[in-house]
Formats: C-alpha cells, sequence, structure tokens
C-alpha cells in the first residue's frame, strides 16, 4: 500500500467505516509487534509520521494510533495482516456495544481532541437524555442560514420531541444508511427527536434520481426505499415532483451551507444554525440545546 494512500486513511475518529469486534473485547489495549507487512508500511517513512504505536485490535486486525509528523491530529486506524487494507472508523464490540476505537484514544491521547471525544461517546447514552457536550469537531455557526429556511426544506420527518435535527443525507451514503438505522431504532426505544431527513446528491445522477423518487413519493417508506436504492425510472410524474422539491434541498446544501459530506447535522442552537458533517453514532444526537 503506497503512503499516500495510506494517510488519506487517515480519518479522524468521528468519520469513516464500522467494525465489529468479536464479544468480550478488553478495555485496555495490549501494546503488540505488528506482522512485518504492517510494519514495513510505516518503517518505510519514518520521517513523515510519529508516535506510532501499535495495539492488539479486534479479531486479526492491528490497532495503530499515530499522529501526523507535525504532531497534529492524532488517528486510529486498524490494519489487515498483509498490510494491503486500512480501516479507519470504529470498532465496536457486539456484545457489550463499547466503542473500542473511542477507549483507545483515550487510552492512548487523552489531552487530545480525538481522547477528549474518546471520553464523550463513552458516555454518549447519558448523554442523549438532553445534556450537551461538544466533539472532536464542534458545530459550526453558519451566518448564512436561518431557522426560517431550515422550515423550507423538503423532507421525512420521523420521532416526536422538542428537539428538531436535520439531517442531510445522500442515497449511496452508507453511513447516513447507518445513521437512519440507529436513530429510528433509538426513536422506537422512547428516545425523544423530531429528526427530519432531509434528500439530497453529493453528484451522482443515481443520488440525484433516487432522492428525487424519494421527496415525490409519501412518508417514511418513500425514505427507505431511497436507502434500498428503490426507483422507478418510468414514474415521471413522481420524478418530476421529486426534482423541484430537491432543487431547493440542493440550494440549500450548496449555496446556504456548502455540503460536501453527509450526513450533516443542522439543527438550531442558541437561535443560531450550526452544522456538524459526519456520524460519529448516537452521539451525533447529543449536541443540540434547542428546547
Amino acid at each position: 500500500m503506497k503512503f499516500s494512500a495510506l494517510r488519506s486513511a487517515l480519518l479522524s475518529l468521528l468519520t469513516g467505516a464500522t467494525v465489529f469486534a468479536p464479544a468480550g473485547a478488553n478495555a485496555m489495549f495490549k501494546m503488540v509487534t505488528p506482522p512485518p507487512a504492517v510494519k514495513a508500511i510505516f518503517a518505510a517513512n519514518p520521517t513523515v509520521m510519529q508516535g506510532i504505536k501499535f495495539f492488539e485490535g479486534p479479531g486479526n486486525l492491528t490497532g495503530v494510533f499515530v499522529s501526523l509528523g507535525d504532531g497534529s491530529r492524532p488517528s486510529i486506524m486498524y490494519v489487515t495482516p498483509d498490510g494491503k487494507t486500512t480501516i479507519a472508523g470504529q470498532a465496536i464490540d457486539i456484545k457489550s456495544k463499547r466503542n473500542l476505537t473511542a477507549e483507545a484514544a483515550v487510552q492512548f491521547a487523552p489531552q487530545s481532541t480525538l481522547g477528549k471525544t474518546g471520553a464523550e461517546i463513552i458516555k454518549a447514552t447519558p448523554l442523549l437524555a438532553g445534556a450537551s457536550t461538544s466533539s472532536n469537531d464542534d458545530p459550526v455557526p453558519t451566518e448564512a442560514a436561518t431557522p426560517d429556511a431550515l422550515s423550507h426544506l423538503n423532507f421525512v420527518e420521523t420521532g416526536t420531541g422538542d428537539r428538531v435535527i436535520y439531517v442531510f443525507v445522500d442515497a449511496l451514503c452508507m453511513h447516513c444508511k447507518t445513521a437512519y438505522d440507529d436513530i429510528r431504532a433509538w426513536q422506537k426505544k422512547g428516545g425523544k427527536a423530531r429528526v427530519r431527513w432531509v434528500p439530497i446528491s453529493l453528484g451522482s445522477d443515481k443520488a440525484s434520481t433516487l432522492a428525487a423518487y424519494a421527496l415525490g413519493g409519501k412518508g417514511e417508506l418513500a425514505l427507505q426505499g431511497m436507502f434500498r436504492q428503490q426507483a422507478d425510472g418510468k414514474a415521471t410524474e413522481r420524478l418530476a415532483k421529486g426534482a423541484v422539491a430537491l432543487e431547493t434541498n440542493m440550494a440549500f446544501s450548496q449555496d446556504t451551507i456548502p455540503m460536501t459530506a453527509t450526513p450533516t447535522f443542522v439543527y438550531v442552537d442558541g437561535g443560531k444554525v450550526v452544522a456538524k458533517a459526519g456520524y460519529a453514532g448516537l452521539i451525533s444526537m447529543s449536541s443540540p440545546t434547542q428546547r
């Protein structure tokens, strides 16, 4: 694996794939000597990476804690034994539901924003009751957006409660589908928040068609169909209706709050519209103070 590809894989804790670990993984991570193929990736670039720590990852993966050459943005990734694949994201213990990546961040970089975020993710369950906290990338106030502008978006709303959260989603984004599944399960178990799912497209013609088809339909079933990538290309009336609705959403996501990633969570906090891209599990729902 070339280093350029490796460096591009150094995503923050709050984005990326999810690895499900075998049940019973330990909270404290044992340092290990990595397989030769894994070690070779980093040994070839000793002046670019620093502070490398190899630890026992889930399954047969090697966990790697690393910071960039200037000491910024510490990251955690997992590497397969052959050194050909890196996974940047969160490892979740299936049985205990513990976020192993968050625990590793606390262990290896407790004073960094990564470690502090890890600590907050670990505490995510009580935070969902309504407490407010920050995360790795604090929500960004958006001067151009107003609460009134949000009300003109086209969306599918799920859940009940006083909090209102807009989630911009792309039909082809697997993290959007994960966010939808997680949040709907949480809502069905009594979680209180009105989530307004706003279909957009990050540029794919297929995503645009699926979004338009969903917006031209009715309710949550249409949204679920979008995530299953189901659309009837011959349903011209429905697609035309949805295309008009999609145009409004796209104008907001391109001009009012330029979005380059999904899902993006948008809500009103202290009278201001704030936005945050990426899905970090249910902690993404914990920041709004809107009541």
